[in-house]
C-alpha cells in the first residue's frame, strides 16, 4: 500500500497528483473514520491486494472533516463512503461503491485491475 497521501493533511491534492503521476496503476480507497462499512471494504481491498500482487499500488485515502477534504471530495466526485477509484496512467478508468457482498466486491475489485 502506498504511504498516506501527507501525514501533515490526508487531502492534500499536490500529494494525490504526485502520487497518481508516480504510479501508473492506482486504486484509490475512500472512506473516512465515521464509516462502518469501511472496514469491510477494507478487507475486501486486501483481499483484491493478495490476488492482484504487484500489479497495481493502493492509496487508502481517508477524508476528514477538515475543509480541503470536502475539495477534493468534491473534485474526486466522491458521493459517498467506502468507495475505490482506480486510476491509470493519472486517468480514472473505473470506480465501484462497495455492496457489503464480499466475493462480488473482492471479484469486481480484481477485474477492474
Amino acid at each position: 500500500m502506498v504511504e498516506e497521501v501527507s501525514e501533515e493533511s490526508p487531502c492534500n491534492e499536490e500529494a494525490l497528483v504526485k502520487i497518481l503521476q508516480e504510479n501508473p496503476r492506482l486504486l484509490v480507497f475512500v472512506s473516512n473514520d465515521m464509516c462502518g462499512m469501511c472496514n469491510y471494504a477494507e478487507g475486501a481491498v486486501a483481499q483484491a491486494e493478495e490476488q492482484v500482487g504487484s500489479k497495481v499500488a493502493t492509496l487508502d485515502l481517508k477524508l476528514g472533516p477538515e475543509p480541503e477534504c470536502e475539495e477534493l471530495a468534491r473534485k474526486l466526485r466522491i458521493q459517498g463512503v467506502p468507495q475505490v477509484i482506480y486510476f491509470e496512467n493519472g486517468q480514472e478508468k473505473k470506480r465501484i461503491i462497495f455492496s457489503g457482498n464480499i466475493d462480488k466486491d473482492v471479484k469486481e475489485l480484481t477485474e477492474m485491475i
